[in-house]
């Protein structure tokens, strides 16, 4: 039996009013993570991120995957049974973050470079934490260890690895073009690509960081009520930097990889809009991102045995807090800059509608 649509109408809008009120009494709270959160974009969301999606965009827009993927990366793409494009990707979903791998497969795909099959094996792996995040970020401010950002940091990429290698047994023969006869050299006016890159790369770096300041201000009230370990482990799956560094001191340094690998929900939904385009359903999607952290975990418990580390535990509520005038002028004119191109952009596009 069919429910009434005026169910779901209604439930819309009890959970809006709810919303409100929610916020309504939680004003102080949400203004506090707020704030947080657009203290963590500006000090290392943006630094960290913003350059990557620039020059992961314009390798996808300009075409230059192509020298990558077929002069260097050939090797790599007889392994894994993926594309020359297909390699670009994951390479520089290695080296960019979270949400590069998904943006470029997604530019690729639409493009017609890359099939959408090949675009649904990529978001199964190409999904993982940048070497700047781990390294500078968790290992160097978090842990005070760089070397356990650098073990972090192995252990993502070699559960990614493993993911693409496992999945190549399940790629049909046909998924894979032949770019014999494709040029490679650029496609498009390397100028024009800049622009629409940088165009791109402000749009959704900004989307990014909405999702970042959102989870910031849920985490706040959250952490407002329950401060105990469970809720430190819940906010770490809900937004990964915050929650890292509330988790530090209570799990192991193999479940705090794990955790890193799986991204957190607020990554999800930076990313779920790019892998939706390419026809994965949502449940392969979580199924992948277990996985991930589950490999993950075990690599890092290898590493360690190999490669002990020690590392600052502590751990304590304040989580992340930057002082209004503690991030650098350049990051600040940074988030200007993005929004003033936002507007525009934005402008832009109604005119030509």
């Amino acid at each position: 039996m069919k429910k009434p649509k005026y169910l779901k109408e209604a439930a819309a809008v009890v959970l809006t009013v709810t919303a409100c009120v929610f916020i309504f009494l939680n004003s102080n709270e949400i203004s506090q993570g707020v704030s947080n959160g657009l203290s963590l974009c500006a000090a290392s969301v943006i630094p960290s991120m913003f350059p990557f999606l620039v020059v992961s965009d314009f390798i996808a827009k300009s075409g230059i995957s192509k020298i990558a993927g077929g002069v260097i990366l050939k090797p790599l793409g007889k392994v894994l049974r993926i594309s020359d494009n297909g390699c670009t990707v994951f390479i520089m979903s290695l080296l960019g973050g979270y949400p590069i791998g998904p943006e470029m497969t997604s530019e690729l795909a639409e493009s017609g470079k890359i099939e959408l099959k090949e675009a649904q094996r990529l978001n199964l792996f190409c999904i993982n934490p940048s070497p700047g995040f781990l390294i500078t970020m968790l290992g160097a401010v978090f842990f005070k260890s760089k070397a356990l950002g650098v073990i972090f940091y192995v252990s993502c990429a070699l559960a990614s690895f493993v993911i693409a290698f496992a999945s190549s047994f399940f790629k049909r023969s046909s998924e894979q073009k032949s770019t014999k006869n494709e040029r490679l050299y650029f496609i498009n006016n390397p100028v024009d690509s800049l622009v629409k890159s940088v165009s791109s790369a402000t749009m959704s770096m900004l989307f990014i960081c909405a999702w970042v300041v959102v989870f910031n201000a849920v985490i706040s009230v959250f952490l407002y009520y329950f401060q105990n370990k469970a809720a430190y482990v819940l906010c770490s799956l809900l937004e990964i930097t915050n929650g890292i560094n509330l988790v530090k001191g209570i799990l192991s340094f193999p479940l705090c990889a794990a955790l890193i690998a799986f991204g957190g929900v607020s990554v999800h939904f930076q990313i779920l809009s790019a892998v939706r385009k390419s026809g994965l359903k949502l449940h392969i999607f979580l199924l992948s991102r277990v996985i991930h952290a589950l490999i993950s975990g075990v690599f890092c418990r290898l590493i360690l045995i190999v490669f002990p580390v020690k590392a600052d535990v502590f751990s304590n509520y304040s989580a992340l807090t930057v002082n209004s005038f503690s991030v650098s002028f350049a990051a600040s004119a940074t988030l200007i800059a993005m929004c003033i191109l936002f507007i525009l952009e934005v402008d832009a596009n109604k005119k030509v509608c």
